[in-house]
């Protein structure tokens, strides 16, 4: 974290009595770099923005909303500016969900009816006269997911789990090792190894078992009472810990920025989940400050997003949601006479259209 950030986190954190004019217009022109959405504000508004802001700061992994969830509704709605790090959304078609709050036709609210309306068609049970299936059974993926527990995960299935071959579990499995000159004796004894082979293997034991000797009490005692959960690896738990928050949807980066409001349905109730994907520092802005200062030249940087990605060839054709990503993926770079664009010898890794030329 530069020390900008911390010390622009740092005034947040204070009353918003106590933040000095001064302090407030040194950050400025550093906010209108970092988040594209306050660009074109002018300098009273940006401060007021700063004014009435709060600080919010994440662990990864860390839930910032839960689907599912009622929001109280005295609380005023907020809109969240990532500072630093990323945050995705998750939906899980299967909880019940109701009429939403506002329907805008927005990027955000397409991208997530189509998740949701998608997964569920996916899901739903071939008819028999097509004749891709034969299975009867009922399908697990048709149960209703429960709600995300908040308690710690506690799933050790990747470390205890029986090798299933049909509808039997194999209690005894023999693996037989393709190695040129064993001999092999009845099922019940042990291979028998050719005389120097047999020699390497007593010599890697017995260094074996002197290695064990050196470790110590603590070292034995960790490994004696060691658990299924404290071997499994973290990419798993987070694995697992995602997965219960239903399909990815998509990921929000540094910069970018999305309400509460287009996440709730009618009841005040989430319909999506947004994790942090690592430590992440995100920018509060309350209803009214929103709706005075921001509100207005978001409406219009969406509704230009969404006219671009609509009308233009390249992209017209493509289904609604992929439309809906890209609307809330793209950002506008303003680059006067001389700047450049790109650079002979830069990584290519965007895709430049050239708007309009001033």
């Amino acid at each position: 974290m530069s020390k900008k950030l911390r010390d622009f986190l740092d005034l947040l954190r204070q009353e918003h009595v106590a933040r000095d004019d001064v302090d407030i217009g040194t950050f400025v022109t550093w906010l209108r770099r970092r988040v594209g959405l306050l660009q074109n504000l002018d300098t009273p508004a940006v401060k007021a923005v700063i004014r009435n802001s709060s600080a919010l700061s994440l662990d990864k992994d860390e839930l910032m909303l839960q689907q599912g969830r009622r929001r109280a509704g005295s609380e005023p709605l907020r809109f969240f500016i990532l500072l630093r790090g990323s945050a995705s959304i998750y939906v899980n078609p299967f909880i019940a969900q109701g009429k939403r709050r506002q329907s805008t036709g927005s990027s955000i609210e397409n991208v997530l009816i189509a998740a949701t309306l998608g997964e569920k068609e996916s899901l739903k049970p071939k008819s028999a006269a097509s004749g891709t299936s034969r299975r009867t059974a009922p399908s697990r993926m048709s149960e209703t997911y429960e709600p995300v527990p908040e308690q710690p995960e506690n799933d050790a299935s990747d470390a205890e789990s029986d090798i299933m071959i049909g509808n039997d579990t194999v209690d005894d499995v023999k693996i037989i090792p393709r190695t040129k000159g064993v001999h092999l004796s009845p099922s019940n004894s042990t291979p028998k190894l050719p005389p120097d082979v047999d020699k390497v293997a007593r010599e890697g034991q017995t260094e074996t078992q002197e290695r064990s000797q050196e470790a110590t009490p603590e070292v034995l005692s960790r490994l004696q009472t060691a658990t299924p959960k404290s071997r499994q690896s973290k990419s798993s738990q987070k694995k697992n810990a995602r997965s219960r928050l239903g399909k990815f949807v998509l990921n929000y980066e540094k910069g970018k920025y999305f309400d509460e409001e287009t996440l709730l349905d009618e009841d005040n109730v989430f319909s999506a989940s947004v994790i942090a994907d690592e430590a992440t520092d995100v920018m509060v802005i309350n209803e009214h400050t929103f709706n005075e200062f921001v509100k207005s030249h978001q409406e219009k940087e969406t509704t230009t997003m969404i006219n671009f990605v609509d009308m233009h060839p390249f992209f017209s054709g493509l289904p609604l949601h992929t439309r809906g990503m890209l609307q809330i993926g793209l950002k506008i770079e303003r680059h006067l006479a001389g700047n450049f664009i790109v650079k002979q010898g830069d990584a290519i890794n965007r895709l430049a259209f050239k708007v309009r030329l001033i």
